[in-house]
């Protein structure tokens, strides 16, 4: 099993300075230890003898920082050299100045050899590079001179540039960070990124509580630190990836006799440094940060399948798709009338990842919304709800100050319109937690994160509605307050009660529940869900509002609720598109409500995908994104919904249906049009003989 070290010790900044030979790693120590030789407080010419020296024994460098003036009297080296099974060619230029940097580059490219590593030191006007080349091909996209900006189309920006990179495929390999507060300067080194890794340099210019907290966020998402590189402001730029090379752990705020006792340390525990950086206007006041392994190279992602039946076509598609992306958790089910005929779940993970079953909790994200849709057409059924009943008739919302609603016409808003995006509400603000907050302090309530779901009810009704005409927009809002409408009419707290008790239960379905924020509360069945970009946002769970990964606490699913915060098992949503199959009545709903619903959808979308209503993406509505009506009682009938590091959908065509889940974005690399109907799926599965066999007693649930 594959582990890392949660922390990132900031170590001890001890006086005086102790000049660092290098030391060999010891034969004796156990472990996949690598054979090395490292250095640092080293001269120019130092620098090179060891170098020279090492080169003749067949160590390249696995790390160089320089650090200093930046002239050849004044600049010093910190490197780590490895001895690898094949010795790959290496040119090092340790001192190029700014403007001879693109002719350097264009000489060794012209040879096939691309830079492998770059660091930079000296006056931020005049800096200067020290560069390895290796051969490569391509050669990679390299960039100095980049500046930080928040507006990713500037050219010059490094986030321009790493936008850039990822939109070709490629990944940071290296980084230099150098300057000062008045002009901070970038040098980047990106190459083609075959395995899909995915990687996150958002960090620039940290200071030490802000890089700390960075860290922290990251590895807790399953990331660790490639690279941890600061400039003479002792300001942190960190190269985050989602791959694994077993244990690991990084210093930082080191001077160098605190460095030599981390390295000291290191060593003994079989640990060598794979980067080490350093900043400062010499060597008596440099500042180090390394990151320690026992291995350089990533661990390989494992392939696992469980489910009771196998196709061995399916799998392939499955594993080809999760090849092709960071998707590492996925989870399928296929319906054929009312029978679950495959339900099957992949793992392509590094060792310690959790191998998920079918019966894995995926985040279900805008399926959501059908579910909803049910639970809410029960109420329909019974005559209790009417699709032109008034919103504010049934909730009675007020303001945070006891207000009616700020805008008049949010009281003519219908069940119909919020069933089919066309009430003019604010689609998304209502998922504004801080906004919330504020809107409650200004009307002296006190009030403080996280917010509930009765303080979301409450804002939506300052907010004003879209001015006539009547447009059909995609609207989360509408569905969390058919939420609202769904748990009032039950008289429960939540939407979620009202659908387990009338919804679920009849039909023996016990795998779907409210989705949890926080990553530290995940339940253990729960599958991990990863952002490809490796993204961090502040959280909206907590006052301080740290640094959360993306999709863990940036968002309040619990509010969420049914426009997009539920979770469920693959083969227990695959119950609910059964019933959307079937012919006869359910335990839960009568086949006349569900074609009534239906046919909503349907016309629904005919209207607004044609003139004089024609608008760009119309959605079914009424908890699908498409309908069609297929003749002789059968339906066409989609719909998904995503995270920034999730996708689920659900799709159900005459007598076959399909669910998806999957803990990571599809992107454009997973199959073939894989959303929503999948066809390098369904194409096989149509032409499988299923038998007579249903999987939906393996799993808890009587046949329909």
């Amino acid at each position: 099993m594959t582990t890392r070290r949660d922390f990132l010790w900031r170590g001890a900044a001890a006086a005086g300075v102790i000049a660092f030979t290098g030391f060999p790693c010891p034969t004796v120590l156990a472990g996949p230890t690598a054979d090395f030789y490292a250095w640092h407080n080293k001269t120019l010419d130092e620098h090179i003898q060891l170098r020279d020296t090492y080169f003749n024994l067949g160590y390249r460098f696995r790390s160089v920082s320089v650090y200093g003036g930046g002239t050849a009297n004044s600049s010093y080296f910190a490197a780590v050299v490895i001895k690898r099974p094949i010795v790959v060619t290496q040119r090092d230029f340790p001192l190029i100045a700014e403007g001879e940097f693109q002719a350097v580059f264009d000489a060794q490219a012209k040879q096939n050899y691309g830079p492998a590593i770059i660091a930079a030191c000296g006056p931020p006007q005049s800096p200067v590079f020290s560069a390895v080349f290796e051969p490569q091909n391509p050669i990679p996209l390299v960039r100095v001179g980049l500046v930080s900006s928040d507006n990713t189309s500037y050219p010059n920006s490094i986030q321009a540039v790493n936008t850039q990179a990822k939109a070709q495929g490629l990944r940071m390999r290296w980084a230099a960070s150098y300057g000062d507060a008045n002009h901070p300067s970038f040098a980047g080194i990106w190459v083609p990124n075959p395995d899909n890794t995915s990687w996150n340099c958002d960090g620039l210019l940290d200071d030490d509580a802000a890089c700390q907290q960075r860290f922290d966020a990251e590895a807790t998402a399953w990331c660790r630190p490639s690279l941890i590189t600061l400039n003479q402001d002792l300001r942190f730029l960190q190269l985050f990836e989602n791959n694994q090379i077993g244990d690991w752990y990084a210093v930082r705020n080191l001077n160098a006799t605190s460095y030599q006792s981390a390295f000291d340390g290191a060593v003994r525990k079989g640990f060598f440094p794979l980067t080490v950086q350093a900043a400062g206007a010499d060597r008596n006041t440099a500042s180090f940060a390394a990151v320690f392994a026992q291995s350089e190279n990533p661990v390989p992602r494992q392939w696992s399948v469980t489910g009771p039946v196998t196709s061995a076509a399916i799998d392939a598609v499955m594993r080809q798709s999760m090849t092709n992306t960071p998707v590492r958790q996925a989870a399928i089910a296929i319906v054929h009338g009312t029978k679950l005929v495959y339900a099957r779940a992949y793992t392509l993970a590094e060792p310690g990842w959790p191998v998920v079953q079918p019966s894995t909790y995926f985040r279900l994200a805008s399926v959501s919304k059908t579910i909803a849709s049910l639970a809410l057409f029960q109420l329909i059924e019974r005559g209790e709800l009417n699709l032109d009943d008034k919103l504010q008739d049934i909730l009675h919302l007020q303001t945070p100050t006891g207000a009616a609603p700020t805008d008049p016409s949010f009281n003519s808003v219908t069940i119909a319109e919020l069933f089919e995006h066309t009430s003019n509400l604010d689609p998304d603000d209502f998922r504004n937690s801080a906004a919330i907050m504020q809107a409650f302090q200004a009307a002296n309530k006190p009030a403080s994160l996280p917010i509930n779901i009765e303080m979301t009810d409450s804002y939506v009704a300052t907010l004003p509605l879209q001015p006539p005409p009547q447009a059909m927009y995609y609207n989360n809002c509408g569905y969390h307050l058919l939420g609202r409408v769904l748990a009032k009419k039950r008289n429960t707290a939540l939407a979620i009660d009202a659908i387990r008790q009338y919804l679920l239960a009849p039909l023996s379905i016990t795998r779907i529940r409210q989705s949890v924020s926080l990553l530290s509360a995940q339940h253990p069945d729960e599958a991990r869900q990863q952002d490809p970009n490796l993204g961090l946002s502040a959280s909206v769970m907590a006052p301080a509002r740290p640094l959360v990964p993306d999709d863990y606490g940036d968002w309040n699913m619990e509010v969420d609720e049914t426009a997009g915060g539920y979770s469920g098992a693959v083969t227990d949503v695959a119950r609910l598109v059964a019933i959307l199959i079937d012919p006869k009545d359910n335990a839960a709903l009568k086949r006349s409500t569900l074609t009534a619903m239906f046919d909503k959808a349907v016309a629904n979308q005919i209207k607004w995908s044609n003139p004089p209503f024609k608008t760009n993406n119309p959605r079914a509505g009424y908890g699908l994104d498409g309908a069609g009506n297929l003749g002789q009682g059968q339906y066409y009938g989609q719909k998904g919904g995503n995270g920034v590091g999730w996708n689920a959908w659900i799709q159900f065509n005459g007598d076959w249906g399909l669910v998806v889940c999957l803990g990571g974005l599809a992107g454009q690399n997973w199959g073939d049009n894989a959303y929503p109907d999948f066809p390098d799926v369904m194409n096989l599965a149509q032409f499988v003989n299923w038998g007579t066999n249903d999987l939906f007693p393996q799993f808890g649930m009587p046949s329909l």
